[in-house]
């Protein structure tokens, strides 16, 4: 039977990349306020 290898770090996910820098995009950009409501 063939094994399964599962890759030993994570893969990066869009939603990784977003949490990381929304705090550096929210200082340069204002968000409207559609935007706010799904920005933590």
């Amino acid at each position: 039977m063939t094994q399964i290898i599962k890759p030993e770090k994570k893969t990066p996910e869009v939603a990784d990349i977003f949490h990381q820098h929304i705090a550096d995009y929210k200082a340069k950009y204002p968000l409207w306020p559609e935007h706010r409501k799904i920005v933590p």
